[in-house]
């Protein structure tokens, strides 16, 4: 095929070692694919190339340049043209060398005032009658170069949101995370966020509305602001969970607790433990429902894993400490007294006349205190009254429980058992539960680490200040 070069370098390549190939009368020689479509010009070619900028050099035509020329004369205009007008005026008036030696002087001393600018003091227009015009001083504040400076775009709304306020909900909807993370950390103690991830991104996503546009173009996004009592726009997103809304789920909470289901009841409360660090908390008054909020969900989740425990129990002593356990959680009338019962069903099969006694007091100081109505659905305080009367007669316990009816009671959240008297009780920084050893998280609320210390949210409010009512941050 004409190869012989390629043949040649082979064959050194291979020291002369050519393998045998067998004689193929029909080979032929593989060449590339010729292009379906070729250009007519090298720059119509159809590859990626490299952007190179053209240098300084890249237009002069070098080939056509004749180096035989002698090189042209270069011009002295420049260099000798003051001295060429100083020469002629010379001439002119006859001024001698003494003349010649004064213009000399005074071209020197030009020279030396401006530098190599040269004299620029005298335009040597000769006397027409100008005078200095005064300095006008609005020209200063307009500048030498008399240029529009546009002025510089403000502050987005993330970045006003970010710096007005500290709290979590803002952070998350200006976009910070890390610092809505680290905030969360420094005010409750919080080191797993898998529980407040999803109400991070939904105070994030919530807090700017979408307006469509025409087809092609891009949405609008309108932020969305917090306004006051009196309906004044402040300079904080729009969150959107609220205390209503941490209500609303605590009285579903509470209606599946009285129907029995525990295991939703327990994943609702969690769910308001993990709301309430996002909230607004614009005044005292609602510093005080949120805590009061926390320590409700902190009692009836511990209230519910008591029971979780006591069905997973074998032993009728411990089932019957953990129903007692139960019973002391501070809960609502009808689910008090529902545990209550549970405790008395428990000790009076074991025999425990002296504790069941005590359940059936307690029983009965709350269908005195709470809704007879409501209470009368679950008990009958007549039927209580008759075994009260009953156990009182006997007053003994034939199984011991670990329990005590009428002393303080401290349990470890995570063990379930009381804590040792005269122990001093390691809490959460953020559900305040209790336990015996520091470290670890919370199986409460399942946030914050056990015994951490922690910087306190400081509750703000809104004030108005100044003639214009600009709205600002009060402790």
């Amino acid at each position: 095929h004409g190869l012989q070069g390629q043949a040649e370098a082979i064959s050194k390549e291979l020291e002369g070692k050519v393998p045998e190939l067998p004689d193929l009368a029909d080979a032929k020689l593989l060449k590339p694919p010729v292009p379906i479509i070729r250009a007519k010009k090298k720059q119509d070619y159809n590859w990626p190339l490299v952007e190179v900028s053209s240098g300084y050099f890249d237009g002069i035509d070098i080939a056509n340049i004749d180096l035989s020329q002698p090189e042209p004369e270069r011009s002295d205009q420049f260099e000798d043209e003051d001295e060429d007008v100083m020469g002629e005026e010379d001439n002119k008036d006859d001024l001698g060398g003494w003349g010649l030696e004064e213009k000399k002087k005074q071209k020197a001393e030009a020279e030396d005032d401006a530098g190599d600018w040269g004299g620029l003091g005298d335009l040597g227009l000769g006397d027409m009658g100008l005078e200095d015009a005064p300095e006008d001083p609005a020209d200063d504040e307009k500048g030498d170069d008399g240029y529009f400076v546009f002025p510089s775009s403000g502050k987005s709304w993330d970045t006003k949101w970010s710096e007005s306020s500290t709290l979590a909900g803002d952070l998350a909807a200006a976009g910070q995370f890390d610092m809505a993370l680290h905030s969360l950390n420094r005010q409750i103690g919080a080191v797993r966020f898998d529980a407040l991830e999803k109400r991070l991104i939904d105070v994030h996503n919530m807090s700017h509305a979408s307006l469509p546009m025409l087809f092609g173009m891009p949405s609008l996004t309108v932020p969305l602001q917090r306004t006051d009592n009196e309906d004044n726009s402040l300079d904080l997103p729009r969150l959107c969970y609220s205390l209503q809304h941490c209500v609303d789920m605590l009285q579903q909470g509470y209606k599946l607790v009285s129907s029995g289901n525990f295991p939703k009841a327990l994943s609702m409360f969690r769910d308001i433990l993990a709301t309430i660090p996002v909230l607004d908390v614009p005044s005292q008054d609602d510093a005080t429902k949120l805590r009061d909020l926390k320590n409700i969900c902190r009692e009836y989740i511990t209230a519910l894993r008591l029971e979780a425990a006591r069905k997973e129990a074998k032993e009728p002593a411990k089932q019957s400490a953990l129903a007692a356990y139960f019973s002391r959680c501070r809960m609502q009338p009808m689910h008090q007294v529902r545990a209550l019962l549970n405790a008395v069903k428990i000790a009076f099969k074991l025999k425990n006349y002296k504790a069941t006694a005590a359940f059936c007091r307690r029983i009965l100081e709350i269908c005195v205190t709470g809704d007879k109505a409501q209470l009368s659905k679950v008990v009958k305080p007549a039927q209580i009254r008759a075994l009260l009367k009953r156990t009182e007669g006997l007053n003994t316990d034939e199984v011991p429980v670990d329990y005590r009816e009428g002393e303080v009671l401290v349990l470890d959240c995570k063990e379930l058992k009381p804590l040792p008297k005269g122990s001093k009780p390691v809490k959460c920084p953020y559900c305040y539960s209790t336990y015996r050893k520091e470290g670890g998280i919370c199986v409460t609320c399942g946030i914050g680490r056990i015994g951490a210390d922690v910087t306190p949210y400081v509750v703000r409010k809104y004030a108005r200040t100044g003639s214009r009512g600009n709205l600002k941050w009060t402790k």
